[in-house]
């Protein structure tokens, strides 16, 4: 799920539609239910999906508020939840500006939350482990 107006931008919106992001419009309710369903088809047929549940970067670098929407679509479409951290991420590029710094990128990728414990959990519950597995990733300078 990418933000609609990002598929406008120059090579990368190119680029987003080619890897099969699903465009979601932040203004149109109904709009974005379309591609929430259109992300819950694409899990339910057994393909990952990439969603941060920020569901936008912050201004200062630290991991922001999570959004339930993903969690529910965990639950919905039964699968396991892969938490993953990136660190670096802001001293490259900061929200607002198009301007690229070089630098390195750390991924880390934590353990699994196994289906049955996605299925188990309340949506804010899911949020909130998967919320620590992140923090516990991510490494700030």
């Amino acid at each position: 799920l990418e933000a609609k107006e990002h598929f406008g931008w120059p090579l990368y919106g190119k680029l987003i539609a080619k890897w099969g992001n699903i465009p979601i419009n932040r203004k149109s309710v109904q709009e974005s239910i379309k591609s929430i369903r259109k992300a819950e088809l694409k899990l339910k047929n057994e393909n990952s999906i990439i969603v941060f549940p920020e569901g936008s970067r912050t201004k200062n670098g630290e991991l922001g508020k999570f959004k339930k929407m993903p969690f529910h679509l965990a639950k919905e479409a039964k699968v396991a939840i892969i938490p993953v951290g990136a660190s670096g991420i802001f001293s490259l590029n900061h929200k607002g500006t198009l301007l690229m710094k070089p630098g390195r990128i750390k991924i880390k990728l934590g353990k699994p939350i196994p289906v049955e414990k996605v299925t188990s959990l309340s949506s804010v519950e899911l949020m909130e482990e998967t919320r620590e597995r992140i923090l516990s990733l991510i490494e700030y300078n």
